[in-house]
Formats: C-alpha cells, sequence, structure tokens
C-alpha cells in the first residue's frame, strides 16, 4: 500500500501527529544526553568502561532511546509528507525519502552504540564503537539537512505555513549540511553549526502543535492533490 492509498488525513490531523512526534522525539532524545552521553570520558577509555560499567542499566536506556527516535522519525516523515503532499507531492515525497534514509543510518549507528557494553572487557574497542557512532549519526545529518532544505522549501510555498518557518528550516538544514560536510573534510572538526539553528526546528513543531492542528482545510486525499496541481498548471 503506498502512501496515496491511505486513509484520508486531514491537515489537522497531519500537523498534530507531526508535531506531537516531533515533540516526543526532542523529549526522548534528552534520556540519550541525560544517560549516556555523561558515561563517556574523551580519550580515556578504562574511565569510559567504568563508567559504563557502574551503570550499565542507565547506558542501555540511552541507546533504547535512540531506537525509539528511529521510529519517531518514519512517523514524523510520513506525516510531513500527507501534510505538504498537495503543495508539491514530489518534493514532499523527497523530502520524505531523506528523512526515512536518514532514519535508517541512525539505525545502523545505533547498532554500534549498543555494542559498546558487549565490549567492556576491551575499553579502547568500547570507545572506538561509541566514536563510531557518533562518526556515523553526524554523517548521516548530512542526509538530515538535505530533507530540511527540502521541507523548508515546500513550507514556504504552502501558502497555509507562515513562510518565516520555511525560512527557519532551510537555515537549520544549510547548519546541519555545514557540520556533517566540515566533520567528512576537516579533521578534528568540533564546532557545532546546528546548535545554533536548533531553534528552527523547536518554532516549527510548536506552530504545528498550536497553529497547525487549528488549520481548516480540505482533507489531504490524491484527489485534493490533483486538483492542486490542475489548478496550478
Amino acid at each position: 500500500m503506498s502512501l496515496t492509498d491511505q486513509p484520508t488525513w486531514t491537515r489537522r490531523r497531519a500537523a498534530l501527529i507531526a508535531g506531537l512526534s516531533l515533540l516526543l522525539m526532542a523529549a526522548v532524545a534528552i534520556i540519550y544526553l541525560s544517560l549516556a552521553v555523561p558515561l563517556i570520558t574523551a580519550d580515556d577509555p578504562q574511565q569510559t568502561a567504568r563508567n559504563i560499567a557502574a551503570s550499565e542499566t542507565a547506558f542501555r536506556m540511552g541507546a533504547a532511546s535512540m531506537v525509539l527516535v528511529a521510529v519517531l522519525d518514519v512517523i514524523t516523515s510520513l506525516a510531513l509528507y500527507r501534510l505538504f503532499a498537495p503543495v508539491q507531492r514530489d518534493l514532499s515525497a523527497l523530502a520524505a525519502c531523506f528523512r526515512l534514509t536518514y532514519t535508517a543510518v541512525l539505525l545502523t549507528a545505533t547498532s554500534e552504540l549498543v555494542r559498546v557494553p558487549a565490549l567492556l572487557d576491551d575499553p579502547a574497542a568500547a570507545l572506538r564503537a561509541f566514536d563510531s557512532w557518533i562518526m556515523i549519526w553526524h554523517t548521516g545529518l548530512i542526509l538530515f539537512a538535505a530533507h530540511l532544505l527540502v521541507l523548508g522549501y515546500v513550507a514556504y510555498r504552502s501558502g497555509f505555513v507562515p513562510r518565516i518557518f520555511g525560512i527557519l528550516l532551510a537555515l537549520t538544514g544549510l547548519a546541519y549540511l555545514a557540520d556533517g560536510v566540515g566533520l567528512v573534510l576537516i579533521p578534528d572538526y568540533s564546532i557545532s553549526i546546528a546548535a545554533f539553528g536548533f531553534g528552527g526546528e523547536v518554532a516549527f513543531f510548536l506552530w504545528l502543535l498550536i497553529k497547525g492542528t487549528r488549520l481548516r482545510s480540505p482533507e489531504v486525499t490524491p484527489r485534493e492533490h490533483a486538483l492542486t496541481m490542475t489548478n496550478a498548471s
């Protein structure tokens, strides 16, 4: 069954699902940041191994939270597609594909994070697995950047999302792109430009929850899309 074969969604419902998924994603990511990250001591495998061994359950919960983030990413991708398909179906599908591909990369990276507790007998290998998780994830953010750039353009052209949010999403995408490319091309890259652009994502999902759920619009259906594209041509 394709996306267009799914039961009809109103824009209001699509905005609510996307907004709630993004909100839950931010909350779940905090679990990882608060449980797993503090256990890592850079350039000190022995201390890192001792930290994780003493709080292995917390570390595993942090790893599990990233799996949940991936699940929420899938839900968000589909909801955003349903929200913006009437504006431009092809670009909405492209944005969804970029995010879903990023999600696959995130899950691949998370498999390295899950391996860490099993490698504690070899602290150096455990730290390498954690570093591998970071490298794969951050490189995958190039795909997430592409998603935000396309989504920002579609949101800007939508007519029902304030254009400022389309601009903010695109700027955030550029920030993620700069970080991803910098990580690949520049040795010991440690700048986080995306940290300054995260506010654009937050502002957008708050709009989805507060204003998006009040949208008065026709149902997001294949028929609506066909009519929209016919009128635009």
